[in-house]
């Protein structure tokens, strides 16, 4: 078969036709993905960048979390030290608890050796007080009633009765109790509610050169304030059946206004004996 120039020639062209046609497209596909990878390497690089900054700021928190540690490790010690510091507190409170308990005992024993000071400095002051009452009061004389009653009224005032009480000895014993104030013979000025027996002086003795026995004692009758130790006892021995010069005194705590005063004798050695006297007293208000 006979070739034609002509018809291969234009079949070629055709051809290359397509070819430059399928070339474009194809050109015109790389340029889209060109730009494509443009855009990739684009945000490929944002991405780096992105990334560059994460680990910028992971290294930000590396050194944050190292310098947090390092700050960790300085509180712990320094909570050690406050540990230390506390517990060297603690046991100072326990040593000042121990010394402040001590103290307290102590003030308790100083509050108490103090109330007992302040009680005796009370008890001596009654007592400076009873002593200067004593020692500067007046005194009352009383002698036998001139109308007794009974128990209730057996002494008047010196002034009013001039009759000396008359006590009177056993056979070498005791005497009976002769009573020598009644439960209305005291006070003997109003307002007193104490006294005590303070001297007597004797008028006249039968007994010249013997030694008496004499006691004094302050109840409801002799023999009951003799049982119950309120009595008071001294011994004379008058050298003459005369008066004395001056009273003689008598020892006597405080007795409560209204209280029986009793008196009895002993002529040592004698059948009897009596004993003329008068009997003085001090009062007190409280």
């Amino acid at each position: 078969m006979p070739i034609n120039p002509v018809a291969d020639v234009s079949g070629i062209e055709a051809d290359l036709s397509v070819v430059e046609t399928n070339t474009e497209d194809i050109e015109t596909k790389v340029d889209i993905v060109d730009v494509v990878v443009d855009g990739i390497d684009t945000k490929v690089d944002t991405i780096d960048t992105v990334v560059d900054g994460i680990d910028t700021k992971v290294d930000i928190i590396d050194t944050n979390v190292d310098t947090i540690e390092t700050n960790t490790e300085n509180i712990e010690a320094k909570v050690d030290i406050v540990d230390t510091v506390v517990d060297g507190i603690d046991t100072k409170v326990d040593t000042i608890d121990t010394v402040v308990d001590a103290i307290n005992v102590t003030v308790g024993d100083i509050d108490t050796t103090v109330t007992s000071i302040e009680s005796t400095v009370d008890d001596t002051a009654s007592e400076v007080e009873e002593i200067e009452r004593h020692l500067h009061s007046f005194e009352r004389w009383f002698g036998a009633a001139v109308v007794p009653n009974g128990e209730i009224h057996v002494a008047d005032r010196i002034g009013t009765t001039t009759a000396a009480f008359r006590a009177d000895g056993g056979n070498n014993t005791w005497g009976s109790w002769l009573q020598i104030l009644g439960s209305a013979d005291t006070p003997a000025d109003v307002g007193m509610t104490y006294f005590d027996g303070h001297r007597w002086l004797v008028t006249a003795i039968e007994r010249a050169n013997a030694v008496h026995f004499i006691q004094v004692a302050a109840g409801a009758s002799g023999a009951e304030a003799l049982a119950a130790g309120a009595y008071s006892e001294f011994p004379i021995k008058p050298i003459t059946v005369q008066a004395r010069a001056s009273p003689g005194w008598i020892q006597s705590f405080r007795i409560a206004a209204g209280t029986k005063v009793w008196l009895r004798v002993w002529a040592v050695g004698q059948n009897t004996g009596t004993v003329d006297f008068f009997f003085g007293i001090h009062e007190y208000e409280s």
